[in-house]
């Protein structure tokens, strides 16, 4: 899928869960950017796609194993926020904010596993690569899935007006 897809569809995961988590609406948008930018962190393989055309959508860079590793990364600034800016949440936040910046950076390889290249979406567990009958720029694809991305930010910060 494109770039923008993924941003679009990750900030509103993060986004509408980060509504519900937090109950902040500023901490709500600053999820969604963070849930956002994770989204489209596993296509920075591309920079070495030029010398090698298996790394771009490698097990490495797109999939299960790797979307833990880079929701992990994205934790330090949450919490560098958190902890600087003055923002009020309870002792229990970190591991939903965990799993709402996963659920944001795993949405790229499963998307992408949706596509004709496809991805090996569950390793570590299992090297099967998944794949669909979608190209990457397919328009109605990427349609649908930004348009989903944009109405869960739309959800979320209609939800965050009235908390």
């Amino acid at each position: 899928m494109k770039t923008k897809t993924h941003f679009l569809l990750g900030a509103g995961i993060s986004w509408i869960s980060g509504a519900q988590i937090t109950h902040e609406a500023a901490m709500a948008s600053l999820l969604g950017i963070l849930g956002g930018v994770s989204a489209v962190i596993p296509d920075m393989d591309l920079i070495f796609a030029a010398a090698d055309e298996k790394a771009h959508r490698s097990q490495f860079s797109h999939s299960l194993g790797s979307s833990l590793v880079i929701a992990a990364a994205m934790m330090i600034p949450c919490v560098l926020i958190v902890r600087y800016t003055g923002f009020v949440l309870s002792n229990w936040w970190i591991a939903p904010i965990f799993a709402s910046l996963f659920l944001s950076t795993f949405s790229h390889p499963a998307t992408d596993s949706l596509t004709r290249a496809g991805t090996r979406l569950l390793w570590p567990i299992s090297n099967r690569r998944f794949r669909g009958d979608f190209k990457y720029n397919d328009i109605v694809a990427n349609s649908a899935l930004s348009v989903l991305g944009l109405i869960l930010i739309v959800a979320a910060v209609t939800c965050t007006e009235f908390l």
